[in-house]
């Protein structure tokens, strides 16, 4: 359509209509309720991931469940130390008394490992490797294998059960002390 065609349509129009439609009036894009839907099913999504997050790190760590030593067994880790080998996992006399609770020396024991059988309570483990290997190492090949709860690479330290450390089997070339773990200072 050229201009002149244009001005004669335009002029065959009633000056009334002409009037009328003058005003000029802003256009305003209608709202699509997809837009709207969207927005609601990402605010659900959001909302539902953030009540999902809270109660994963709300549940208790074992820590709070798990028995502890009252302190440190530094004489029984150096021993185990002097006679550990590659290949095998050795478990400090502390931990060994500790798996056979209830017995003479109980009241070493920090915790009660409430609301489980015997054998499944929960043992705060420290893993310690004497070969030389690296946390990540031990990481890798021993720990995360486990599939237990643990704080490896924060403290060395493992949550297992008195199956669990019947059937711990040492990596080929690391050499595996386990002990009973002491309770952090701020736990």
């Amino acid at each position: 359509m050229n201009a002149e065609n244009l001005m004669h349509a335009i002029g065959g129009i009633s000056d009334r209509y002409v009037a009328e439609f003058a005003e000029v009036r802003p256009v305003t894009p209608k709202r699509c309720r997809r837009h709207r839907l969207g927005a609601l099913a990402a605010c659900v999504c959001l909302a539902l991931t953030a009540i999902v997050w809270v109660v994963y790190n709300a549940a208790p760590f074992p820590s709070d469940r798990a028995i502890w030593a009252e302190s440190a067994d530094a004489a029984g880790l150096a021993a185990c130390m002097e006679r550990s080998e590659k290949g095998v996992v050795l478990l400090t006399e502390s931990l060994q008394d500790a798996v056979s609770w209830p017995s003479s020396n109980a009241g070493q024991l920090v915790g009660t490992g409430t609301g489980t059988a015997p054998d499944e309570r929960l043992f705060a483990v420290l893993v310690t490797e004497t070969t030389g290997a690296s946390e990540e190492v031990v990481y890798e090949t021993f720990v995360k294998p486990l599939g237990v709860e643990e704080d490896y690479l924060g403290a060395g330290i493992i949550f297992v059960t008195k199956e669990q450390l019947r059937e711990l089997v040492c990596p080929e070339g690391l050499a595996l002390v386990l002990s009973l773990a002491a309770r952090p200072a701020g736990d």
